[in-house]
């Protein structure tokens, strides 16, 4: 799936894991289709990750995705609520139900 698809969405959820592994986003369409985001590097291996203009107060929905861009090893992760960057090795997009 082209990463860029993804602007617009509503995002439901974002998690990081303590030790910075593993980092989740799921996202979803105004037609509801839902969407998981994944990085992660090899097992046990740190990644960078940056939070910038963190505002979390709304409950349902965190806001929307306005922005996603891929380069390289970097994704950038752009909303009405946060700015994040993750340099990582592994990024997968998958749609669930």
């Amino acid at each position: 799936m082209d990463i860029e698809k993804l602007e617009g969405t509503g995002i439901l959820s974002i998690s990081l894991d303590q030790p910075n592994h593993y980092f989740e986003m799921v996202v979803c369409t105004n037609i509801g289709r839902k969407f998981k985001v994944s990085a992660w590097n090899a097992v046990d291996a740190f990644f960078d990750i940056t939070f910038g203009a963190l505002d979390c107060r709304e409950f349902g929905a965190v806001g929307e995705l306005e922005c996603v861009t891929l380069m390289g090893d970097v994704l950038i992760l752009e909303g009405n609520f946060v700015n994040i960057v993750i340099k990582t090795a592994r990024i997968l997009i998958e749609e669930f139900s």
